[in-house]
């Protein structure tokens, strides 16, 4: 049936073909030699079928039977579309239908150009939106990154600038020194030197610890079973010096739940942790490391010390980055604490502390106690 066209056919009241013309054997492709006569419509209709009930009520009150869009397939890919009408004609018991299809492909292929364009508006909105909001997340992170930037810059300069600071001091103290070379001068001079050896240790700590920080995200993550002795007997040798000077007693369990993490970065946090707890101790600070095996299948350590204790508004925001309580005179907790909880949180552990001001504080790491990538493997 080409465009336009139009079939028709008269049936009875049992929708059996009694005349057609050429274009309904063209629509259910049948050579147009043939003939339709005789024959049931629903036979080469199927749509008509599960309506057979339907049509008898809508044609017994006179009125038209419709379907739209019944469709047959052609060689293009689209198909062809035609809307069906059945209409009584004259009155019962001589009443007959009339049959009429009527070509609409061409507006069923203008419909679905249009749900196609739709479908492809809705889907560039889509995208649009979707890259909308990636570009909004990051212009927050680079914010975010900006500000914590600004916070590691200033923080660095202070930590760097405090130690050079007394470097100079000391070495101006050294050159007047030299001027009046008498026996208790030459013993200044010599403290003075032991004093710039310590804070240039100090200096060099910063820059290790500002490397470590640099690597964290570029270095893939090793696990391995964990020798706590070892990790903490390692911490201990790089204090040492700090240890001594304050006469600091450390009690350490020897026997550790077995733990899984990356060696060296996990010696890091005991370092920051004993490193803590030596300048914020008591005097002398007493210092007690340990362990908890936790039932959600994680290894709770800690380091408890004796000194002053943090506020409440000080444990919300001390592992935060480069966090600083300054008007307290607590420095030095910001870059150590940010490496702490950025090496906890690449091998699955979290961090945490408890502290009551004038009963010291207990800061805590988690780590898994099996390898995580085992359910993985």
């Amino acid at each position: 049936m080409n465009k336009y066209d139009i079939a028709y056919a008269l049936l009875d009241n049992n929708l059996i073909v009694q005349g057609h013309n050429a274009s309904l054997l063209n629509w259910i492709s049948i050579p147009s030699t043939g003939s339709l006569i005789g024959q049931a419509l629903a036979d080469y209709l199927p749509e008509l079928i599960g309506t057979i009930d339907a049509i008898g009520d809508q044609l017994a009150e006179g009125e038209t039977f419709s379907l739209s869009k019944i469709h047959r397939d052609s060689e293009d890919e689209l198909g062809r579309y035609g809307n069906l009408y059945l209409r009584p004609i004259g009155m019962p018991p001589e009443q007959n239908i009339l049959l009429v299809i009527s070509d609409v492909t061409e507006q069923a292929q203008l419909e679905q150009m249009l749900r196609q364009e739709r479908n492809e508006l809705r889907l560039n909105v889509e995208r649009r939106i979707m890259a909308e909001e990636k570009l909004k997340e990051y212009a927050q992170e680079l914010e975010a990154k900006n500000n914590d930037l600004d916070a590691f810059a200033h923080m660095v300069a202070h930590d760097l600038k405090n130690p050079l600071g007394i470097i100079i001091s000391y070495a101006e103290l050294l050159i007047y020194k030299f001027d009046s070379p008498s026996e208790t001068n030459k013993k200044k001079s010599k403290s003075f030197c032991h004093a710039i050896q310590n804070t240039a240790w100090q200096m060099n700590s910063i820059i290790q610890e500002l490397l470590l920080l640099a690597s964290l995200d570029k270095q893939e993550t090793e696990f391995h079973a964990l020798d706590n002795n070892y990790l903490i007997s390692g911490a201990k040798s790089r204090l040492i010096q700090i240890i001594e000077q304050n006469q600091a007693k450390i009690i350490s369990s020897s026997e550790w739940p077995t733990a899984w993490g990356y060696g060296p970065w996990v010696e890091e946090i005991w370092t920051n942790y004993i490193s803590n707890a030596l300048k914020y101790g008591g005097t002398p600070p007493y210092i007690e490391l340990g362990s908890t095996q936790q039932e959600d299948g994680m290894v709770r350590f800690w380091v408890k010390d004796n000194g002053a204790g943090l506020t409440l508004e000080q444990q919300e925001t001390i592992f935060n980055q480069f966090t600083r309580f300054e008007r307290n005179k607590v420095e030095g907790h910001g870059l150590g604490l940010s490496i702490v909880q950025r090496i906890a949180d690449k091998l699955g552990g979290s961090v945490s502390v408890e502290s009551e001001v004038g009963q010291g504080s207990t800061f805590y790491f988690t780590l898994p106690s099996r390898n995580p990538y085992e359910d993985v493997l």
